[in-house]
């Protein structure tokens, strides 16, 4: 599975747990876009991604890191995480020191 077909397994269990159809993301993407999305025959730019993330009341952050999750063996998902939070947490030094501006 490529990483624009997880991006969109992920999205569409997200809205389904919710119980929401496609048409509840009007105004945000066309029912017919986000299912192109969910079946990986479309890749979202960042700002569509968001809006569907705000919408879904997630965080892109977290809809990306189950995407890389779900790319992965399930057994390394201590791994990816462990990597993801040492990660944030020199982008966080980094920015302390002045480095990195916002």
């Amino acid at each position: 599975m490529g990483f624009e077909a997880a991006l969109g397994a992920v999205l569409r269990e997200m809205r389904l747990q919710r119980g929401w159809t496609q048409a509840h993301f009007d105004g945000v993407v066309s029912p017919q876009y986000l299912s192109d999305i969910e079946f990986g025959k479309r890749s979202p730019s960042l700002a569509v991604l968001r809006g569907i993330c705000d919408h879904l009341g997630v965080e892109l952050s977290s809809v990306l890191v189950l995407t890389a999750l779900s790319l992965e063996e399930l057994s390394d998902s201590k791994s990816i995480l462990q990597r993801v939070e040492k990660e944030v947490q020199s982008f966080t030094t980094w920015r302390i020191s002045g480095r990195v501006t916002p």
